[in-house]
């Protein structure tokens, strides 16, 4: 039996966060209580302060310092491991048949472990 279960979410809105090291990190805006604006604005550009602020806000769910945020609507993936504390990054997909190929992708994978394991 796989440990990793599948974990999904409904279209929920997210914060996109790249880091210095050119890494993408997933925060889900809701769950977290992230209501921040998105860090390059033509129309309402945050001021050094803002930026300051909410960067060292989103430092306490990162390993490294943000360089630039977005909100985007998508649906989550992820795996995890029930009973434990141990999960994959969020994975964040903008539509619907892209998260069931996902999904699916990942119950083939599993599959397969399971066969190799000679479950």
């Amino acid at each position: 039996m796989a440990l990793m279960k599948i974990e999904t979410t409904p279209r929920q809105t997210w914060l996109r966060v790249e880091t210095r090291d050119g890494g993408i990190t997933w925060l889900p805006v809701a769950e977290l209580g992230l209501y921040v604006r998105d860090s390059e604005q033509r129309t309402q550009p945050l001021t050094d302060e803002e930026f300051s602020s909410i960067s060292a806000l989103l430092c306490t769910y990162l390993d490294e310092l943000p360089t630039e945020w977005e909100n985007v609507k998508g649906y989550g993936f992820r795996l995890s491991a029930p009973g434990y504390l141990d999960c994959t990054e969020w994975e964040v997909f903008e539509h619907k048949d892209q998260l069931e190929q996902r999904v699916a992708q990942e119950v083939e994978q599993q599959g397969e472990d399971e066969d190799e394991r000679g479950e």
